[in-house]
């Protein structure tokens, strides 16, 4: 046997070993043989391990799952003799009983070790080396990892293999895509375009990598290449998955045909390599709240009209529960979802959608004019039928109304003109949601909605999750530590799902929670226990801390500016560059505090000032604004909102005041 290797001794010569795109190790600058299949998957397997102990045990039920144990140990052996004499002396250690370890010397460099820490998300970060360390990235990513090298006979390697190759893969396309922005930004469209068709490379079944290939083909000129990129993925679709497009990519291949221009295949804002994910929480405990809103939607298939309240604390996920029903229990009405004002320092102006429904309705009661005054959102986001205005007359309607307590007393005589507007038009739904603490108003006020449509009102509760509820979640996370996450989801919120949405982001902003390549996660239970907050402003308290800083200015001002608003009012008003303001804005749609708005504006919407083309972002959660516009002092957000009126204007930013 090869004498035991220590601690002190190291490999002879400085060695790079190679793993993605095939398998290459070089010493002294000379490709060195390692020929045996099992000994260069060993070596591949302690070096995505480096520095950890990995039992012999293991690893002969990794590489030799059919053999019997004296013989598995044996090819264990001979394996690792092969590697000794190519790394040489020191380059794998034996450890306290017998577990094998790859040391981590400075003079054994691997390359799947460079990539991750280049893909790190410090490496995505928003300075000047951010775009340095992803080319690094997609440098070192010459292909899948351990390309050519496949182990029949070794079942639980195969299936180790093919979670770390989609990992990487995943971790390169968002090098490139973070590469393939920076070159947008720059103006550089081919050098975009042919990092987007990298991106593609890597897996040509991705339809997100083939829609961004092909609008920047288009604005570049190459209309009929964007339209082979799209056909020729359609049939690559048909051929292995047996599925059509998605409907975003049918969209703009409709776009490319219809001969739009650039100004409408551009993106309506900067893309996002997520690196941190939150988890989608199951529905649980509503069949109760579905169950009522489906006799709700009978009554309108029958040609009635009806009127229904969700009712519940903020964060309880009223708004979800409606956007579910809709899209299951009446798929094929015209839906509109509209935002009051949605808070109360917001005063009823032209940045609701609501509010311009309510002109429609007063100036043209038959809403003849509704389509175009509109900047609705549509459900189901990408089912024509829901647009505003799609549905023929006499077809049924869903108006759903989120946070209808914030919306002014002085409105509500024109909501009933509204109601009895689409009322005229065919059988509606008028769906509306609202806290518990405007229940009394909200009761007098959705009564008389029902009485202008001549039908009954169903009343709608949305209680918090209880503790069995919460282990589902967190089972449905995490396999092991699912116990430890519950609990500690017991103690730092009530139950209510936007709690829930924030204590996991938290956790994932922490990195105590961090996702699999294969959809799962993992928890480090250990560090549950030094996360203390409690309820929902503790949560997003400790998640707004935890920003960069520009992160958590334009933040301030964003909730300043309204539940939606352009990325370049807030660049103006902030008097920041825009492209240092998209990478804050990724920041924060990476962390869940916004994301870009689904809708564009209308081109009819005169508040857009470039319609089509403004990149307009909203916060992911109301609810979550109205904490931060409570944490802002009166008299700074009277200054903020001073500054974003004169960037609405389009002046120059006025000199800053002294209240800070």
């Amino acid at each position: 046997m090869p004498p035991r290797a220590t601690s002190e001794s190291r490999p002879e010569d400085g060695a790079i070993l190679r793993l993605l795109g095939g398998f290459e190790l070089r010493r002294g600058g000379r490709p060195t043989a390692v020929g045996s299949r099992k000994a260069r998957a060993l070596l591949a397997y302690l070096a995505m391990r480096r520095g950890q102990p990995v039992a012999r045990d293991g690893l002969t039920a990794l590489l030799w799952p059919d053999t019997a144990p004296a013989a598995g140990r044996q090819s264990l052996r001979q394996a690792l003799l092969l590697l000794r004499r190519a790394l040489g002396p020191g380059g794998i250690e034996s450890r306290r009983g017998g577990d094998l370890v790859l040391p981590r010397d400075p003079r054994l460099e691997v390359d799947v070790e460079r990539f991750e820490q280049a893909t790190r998300p410090t490496a995505f970060g928003h300075d000047v080396a951010s775009e340095s360390g992803t080319a690094l990235a997609a440098r070192l990513y010459r292909g899948e990892l351990l390309a050519g090298i496949e182990l029949a006979d070794a079942g639980p390697f195969e299936e180790w293999l093919a979670t770390e190759r989609s990992r990487l893969c995943d971790l390169a396309d968002q090098a490139l895509a973070h590469l393939d922005r920076a070159a947008e930004r720059r103006g550089d469209l081919r050098a975009a375009a042919q990092l987007a068709e990298r991106r593609l490379q890597l897996d040509d079944l991705s339809e997100g990598a083939a829609r961004r290939l092909a609008a920047l083909l288009a604005r570049g000129g190459l209309r009929s290449r964007a339209l082979v990129t799209l056909e020729r993925l359609a049939e690559r679709l048909a051929a292995e998955l047996g599925t059509p497009p998605e409907p975003a990519t049918l969209l703009l291949a409709e776009r490319l045909r219809a001969g739009f221009g650039p100004a409408e295949l551009a993106p309506a804002g900067p893309a996002v390599a997520s690196l941190r994910h939150v988890p989608v929480l199951p529905l649980l405990e509503r069949e109760e709240a579905l169950s009522s809103l489906a006799g709700v939607f009978a009554r309108v298939a029958r040609g009635e009209s009806a009127v229904a309240l969700l009712e519940g604390a903020g964060g309880a996920g009223k708004t979800r529960l409606a956007r579910t029903a809709i899209a299951e229990l009446l798929p094929d009405a015209g839906a509109w979802i509209l935002p009051t004002c949605g808070c109360a320092a917001d005063r009823p102006s032209e940045e609701s959608a609501l509010a311009r429904l309510l002109e429609a309705g007063r100036r043209a009661p038959e809403l003849a004019e509704l389509a175009p005054l509109t900047c609705a959102l549509r459900v189901p986001p990408d089912n024509a039928a829901s647009r505003p205005g799609g549905a023929g007359r006499g077809a049924p309607r869903v108006l759903l109304i989120d946070d209808l307590d914030a919306l002014p007393p002085s409105r509500e005589a024109a909501l009933g003109r509204l109601a009895a507007g689409l009322a005229h038009l065919g059988p509606v739904a008028l769906l509306a949601t609202a806290r518990r603490p405007a229940r009394a108003r909200m009761k007098s006020l959705v009564g008389r909605l029902a009485g202008t449509l001549g039908a009954g009102a169903t009343w709608v509760p949305i209680a918090p999750l209880g503790a069995r509820s919460i282990a589902r979640i967190a089972e449905s996370i995490v396999e092991e530590g699912a116990s430890a996450l519950a609990r500690w989801l017991r103690r730092a919120t009530t139950g209510l799902p936007l709690e829930l949405t924030e204590a996991l982001a938290l956790l994932g902003d922490l990195e105590a929670l961090t996702p699999r390549a294969d959809g799962s996660w993992d928890i480090d239970a250990a560090a549950l226990d030094a996360v203390r907050t409690r309820g929902l402003p503790e949560l997003v308290e400790a998640r707004v801390a935890r920003l960069p800083p520009c992160a958590r200015r334009l933040l301030g001002l964003a909730a300043v500016a309204g539940p939606c608003f352009p990325l370049e009012t807030l660049a103006r008003a902030e008097g920041e560059l825009e492209p240092v303001l998209a990478s804050a804005v990724e920041t924060l749609v990476e962390r869940w505090f916004l994301r870009p708005l689904e809708e564009r504006w209308h081109e009819a919407d005169a508040s857009a000032p470039e319609p089509g083309r403004a990149r307009v972002f909203q916060f992911a959660q109301r609810t979550t604004r109205r904490l931060l516009l409570a944490r802002i002092p009166a008299a700074r957000r009277r200054e903020m909102a001073h500054r974003i009126a004169a960037a609405t204007r389009g002046s120059r930013r006025p000199e800053p005041s002294p209240v800070r």
